[in-house]
């Protein structure tokens, strides 16, 4: 019950605050969306719309209340229309007409809010407040994960998620996904931000964050977990210009989180060198297979979880034995908008990734010489390591629609609308370059507004 009432007092200062600041509702369907509050709560919260209120509300407050300054209409927001429309499109000649329209319920729901984040996140504290919102929701499913692997028990598949359900982050690998992902965030939140208190033990404590997020991705037991851990460090030791240190604490972090893991672990890692011979595995290679061949015969794509009707036998080397799956999910996010959305909601997937990168390289780009502007070129480079690390985990499981590659997306035209905001403001600055979160007074009132 206490549980319960916490949630729920939780949900209602996001309501209550976004009565007063509308973006306030944007950052409360940012936390449904990546906590699952109405999951995890026994009593009340289940029975309340909580989703459709904050959502409502943070798209009638922006357009009622907070339209200062909009973003022009970026590639990236042109491209997550298209793609609503045609998951859409897909759904209506689905091959499993039922659980295509449950999954695009949600789906075009994460989809579509993602349009909106450019416009409801724009300014310095904005931003960094979504950033931080979702952080707070994925290390409230980390944690959990991390203290039963600490406390020892249990392996892949026991259900040590805070979502029992195997929905969004209540799936091990999706969780293992972003929890890796979110480490470069955590990292540069502790570094720059304005929002968190500057108290002495702050790099103690993001420290900390990094490790109890490094012991959730080993703990969930997903293999996804240790190819983006694995991706995540080949690209800081890349990047690092003090490679022994990095190296040093990066063998020092591994063996404190697999300190805590028991030998099913290192059993069930083991199976990625022994893929031919693992039935998961095969079973991957056996769905892909099948998956290229649906597409070649079904180019426009066979609509949400048409996975349900795919029947594959793979030969298992000599002597005649096979492997057949049956009715078995895609397991990857790149073949499943193949087989769900076809030929053109793939490469619709494909001009939206590429948007996205494009969108932190020129943001990094342009603000990197600027002492002022000095977080946006931390921030857009650790977005750049984020989604790198979940596009490679993203490779083992299917998040082809989970908000996390969203919201990033979403913040990459932030960053970029940002960017563009100071440069056409810089010419009326009266003495050289502010100080962080510092607004320079010889910009007009309107302009301020947007620091």
């Amino acid at each position: 019950m206490l549980r319960s009432v916490f949630l729920l007092v939780t949900w209602l200062v996001f309501v209550i605050a976004g009565c007063t600041a509308p973006f306030v509702f944007g950052l409360g369907y940012l936390w449904i969306d990546f906590f699952s509050p109405q999951r995890i709560a026994y009593e009340i919260l289940p029975s309340i719309p909580i989703s459709l209120i904050v959502g409502a509300g943070a798209v009638f407050g922006y357009v009622l209340f907070d339209r200062r300054d909009p973003p022009k209409l970026s590639a990236g927001t042109v491209l997550m229309i298209l793609f609503c429309i045609w998951i859409t499109m897909t759904t209506t000649w689905a091959e499993v007409p039922e659980a295509a329209w449950f999954k695009w319920d949600w789906a075009v729901k994460t989809l579509g809010f993602s349009i909106m984040i450019p416009y409801m996140f724009r300014s310095r504290v904005q931003i960094e407040a979504s950033i931080l919102v979702v952080l707070s929701a994925v290390l409230g499913h980390v944690m959990a994960v991390a203290v039963k692997t600490m406390a020892g028990g249990g392996w892949y598949g026991t259900g040590r998620a805070l979502v029992e359900a195997m929905l969004g982050l209540g799936e091990s690998s999706n969780l293992a996904c972003v929890a890796a992902a979110s480490i470069p965030l955590i990292l540069v939140m502790g570094k720059n931000s304005i929002l968190l208190p500057k108290i002495p033990i702050r790099r103690m404590a993001t420290g900390a964050t990094v490790f109890v997020s490094v012991v959730a991705t080993v703990g969930t037991f997903a293999r996804t977990g240790l190819i983006a851990l694995a991706v995540l460090a080949a690209v800081y030791f890349w990047q690092s210009k003090r490679k022994i240190v990095f190296v040093v604490v990066g063998v020092g972090v591994a063996l404190g989180a697999l300190y805590f893991v028991q030998d099913a672990w290192y059993d069930r890692m083991y199976t990625i060198k022994s893929f031919d011979e693992e039935n998961s595995a095969l079973g991957r290679i056996a769905v892909w297979l099948w998956t290229l061949e649906y597409v070649a015969s079904h180019p426009l794509g066979g609509g949400f979880d048409v996975y349900r009707i795919n029947e594959y036998t793979v030969p298992l080397g000599e002597g005649g034995a096979t492997y057949t799956i049956k009715a078995k999910a895609f397991h990857s996010i790149y073949f499943e908008i193949l087989g769900e959305q076809g030929i053109v909601g793939a490469v619709l997937f494909a001009l939206i990734v590429l948007i996205l990168f494009k969108n932190l390289r020129v943001a990094l780009v342009r603000s990197r010489n600027n002492p002022d502007l000095a977080w946006i070129a931390d921030l857009s480079r650790s977005l750049l390591i984020s989604t790198v690390v979940y596009l490679a985990g993203g490779s083992f499981i299917g998040i082809g629609y989970q908000p996390y590659l969203y919201f990033v997306l979403g913040l990459s035209i932030s960053l970029q609308a940002y960017v563009k905001r100071i440069a056409i403001n810089a010419p009326v600055r009266a003495h050289g370059p502010t100080t962080l979160g510092a607004v320079p007074r010889a910009i007009s009132p309107a302009a301020r507004s947007q620091f």
